[in-house]
């Protein structure tokens, strides 16, 4: 296992980030709407839309393989269910 030194930042900085989120139940939304005030652009995937989400946040709803080339933050709000459980997994998210 590779050590970093303490102090060390790992990752990169994006001038402005695009989070994007996965799952957007009552958790995702809140957390959406929490990046506003910042003037971030919130794309979210989820099984169905959310137009209060989208009309109040500004959020626009992606399918899973846009949200992960798109998003420079991944926040993860959906349960482990069979359907989830896994879609997340290193290969996809390097890039």
């Amino acid at each position: 296992m590779d050590r970093v030194a303490s102090g060390t930042t790992v990752g990169c900085r994006a001038a402005r980030p695009h989070p994007g989120l996965f799952g957007a139940g009552r958790i995702g939304q809140a957390v959406g709407r929490r990046a506003v005030p910042f003037g971030l652009r919130i794309i979210y995937a989820a099984r169905t839309a959310k137009p209060e989400f989208q009309r109040d946040a500004g959020a626009v709803r992606v399918e899973w393989p846009h949200l992960l080339a798109e998003s420079d933050i991944l926040s993860l709000h959906a349960p482990s269910t069979p359907d989830t459980k896994g879609i997340v997994t290193r290969t996809p998210c390097v890039k």
